[in-house]
């Protein structure tokens, strides 16, 4: 996974969303974080191979396929309504490692912020 350094992992296990999954579990690997506090929960494996060329393209497509993720990881009982979600996901760009797509309440996926990025860049460096 994305922590292959011997970085510890923090697994959340999903219920509740049997329409989506099925009657298992779903387990991601999260690291919860703050800048100033606020808040940032970075989501470090367990996502489907999400298409697409660009960090826009990924972003477009959780938007439009796959927004129960976010809406599962800061929604109450697992979240909060200052919750946000970093997703760390492969990057297509060889000038780059990862992509991000960022998630908040409502159904917002800002194209850009910086206590998420602080946070995500964090969990990348320190896990």
């Amino acid at each position: 996974g994305m922590l292959g350094r011997g970085g510890s992992r923090l697994r959340r296990n999903v219920r509740g969303f049997s329409n989506v999954w099925g009657h298992g579990t779903k387990s991601f690997q999260v690291a919860d974080l703050h800048a100033a506090g606020e808040p940032a929960r970075v989501v470090l494996g367990g996502l489907p191979k999400i298409p697409g060329a660009t960090s826009y393209d990924h972003r477009s497509y959780m938007m439009q396929h796959l927004d129960h993720y976010r809406q599962v990881l800061i929604q109450e009982p697992r979240g909060y309504p200052c919750q946000n979600v970093n997703f760390v996901l492969p990057s297509s760009n060889p000038l780059a490692e990862y992509s991000i797509v960022i998630g908040e309440q409502g159904g917002v996926y800002p194209l850009m912020s910086g206590h998420n990025m602080i946070c995500t860049v964090t969990a990348l460096v320190e896990l």
